[in-house]
């Protein structure tokens, strides 16, 4: 009999708990389950510029799109012609019918290849593939084709702009990289020099000089490396020292990014001829 009591009572309780818990919810509001704004772009991805269609799945009422560097365009229409013609890109469309507003922003899936780098040339010649020690010696990465189809230097498969990121050149038998100069007209300005001197000079982007093996060993006050040869706006060194060195490679490192932040690097084995004596003298011509 105790028992049949106690459990009446456990089971009574128990009721009393549940309704006190729902009893306690009753009040609470239920938020109705609101369908999202459903969009598309056709095409959904590609390569700036390039048009596509807004489409939305949603009739009557009234929408306001919203596209990347342009004015807001109200419509009727679910569907929307645009261009995109930016990076990044959006298109936010608003849909309003009453008391109803719904949001959706699109973007598209960006297509893009990296620069293309190619062999520089070396003193602005296509067939040479050569380097002297210590010798002045250009370098030429921007592109060039020659009337055989030949193909030098850096371009961009999509026509962007590109920018060069990095430039290092290690001689074999050096333990650091070799010390790049860059005169230009503009004074010193990374990854620039003028072609040619007097009236015919031009601004190259982007090119380098070169003295194979040399590496810096006293700078300017202005922190600039000093020159084994006279170059624009570069302290000559006073004395310059050519080593005996056997045949070797020269690794050219390149990097070149695009404006949409894309990126390439490639490595190039450049021979440099053997120098069979050891010279010291006032700073070289070259």
């Amino acid at each position: 009999m105790k028992h049949r009591i106690r459990l009446t009572l456990l089971v009574v309780g128990a009721l009393i708990t549940l309704l006190i818990v729902a009893g306690c919810q009753f009040g609470a509001p239920i938020d109705p389950v609101v369908a999202p704004l459903v969009g598309r772009l056709s095409p959904s991805r590609g390569h700036p510029e390039f048009d596509t269609t807004v489409s939305i799945e949603k009739t009557g009422g009234t929408f306001l799109y919203e596209v990347t560097g342009h004015d807001p365009v109200p419509s009727n229409s679910n569907t929307f012609d645009t261009t995109v013609d930016a990076w990044p890109w959006s298109c936010k469309v608003t849909w309003i019918q009453g008391d109803e507003v719904k949001i959706v922003t699109l973007t598209p899936t960006l297509v893009n290849s990296p620069p293309v780098i190619r062999k520089p040339r070396i003193n602005g010649a296509f067939g040479l593939w050569k380097a002297w020690p210590y010798d002045k010696t250009t370098v030429f990465l921007n592109y060039q084709n020659d009337h055989l189809g030949h193909e030098t230097g850096i371009s961009d498969p999509d026509g962007d702009e590109w920018t060069l990121t990095g430039l290092e050149i290690k001689c074999d038998l050096n333990d650091e990289a070799d010390t790049l100069f860059y005169p230009s007209r503009y004074g010193v300005e990374q990854y620039h020099i003028d072609n040619k001197s007097g009236c015919g000079a031009r601004d190259v982007y982007p090119a380098a000089v070169w003295f194979p093996m040399y590496t810096a060993a006293e700078f300017s006050d202005n922190g600039l490396p000093k020159s084994p040869a006279p170059i624009p706006w570069y302290e000559l060194l006073a004395m310059s020292v050519r080593k005996t060195v056997r045949w070797q490679n020269a690794e050219l490192t390149i990097t070149a990014e695009d404006c949409f932040g894309e990126s390439s690097t490639e490595r190039f084995l450049l021979p440099i001829a053997p120098l069979l004596q050891t010279t010291s003298a006032m700073a070289f011509m070259g």
